[in-house]
């Protein structure tokens, strides 16, 4: 067992942290215990800063932009 860690946690250091639990395909509470935090801890910083997987699914994409279009801009082609 790792040892907790204590320190405040900002909105998106969670997000982060949220996004490679969900990455790592683990429970929340194995994710916790491999990690160093208490899953109650974890479940408070979710209601806290009130995440939705609609929020979580957004910062993923705009944080990792697509290795073909690395810029991240959209181009659209028309033809008009």
């Amino acid at each position: 067992m790792m040892q907790r860690r204590k320190h405040m946690m900002s909105r998106e250091k969670f997000i982060s942290i949220l996004f490679r639990q969900q990455q790592s395909g683990l429970s929340i509470a194995d994710f916790c215990e491999n990690e160093g935090y208490s899953h109650s801890r974890f479940y408070l910083w979710k209601q806290k800063y009130g995440i939705t997987e609609r929020e979580l699914l957004a910062e993923a994409v705009s944080v990792e932009p697509d290795n073909k279009n690395p810029s991240g801009l959209e181009y659209i082609n028309r033809t008009t």
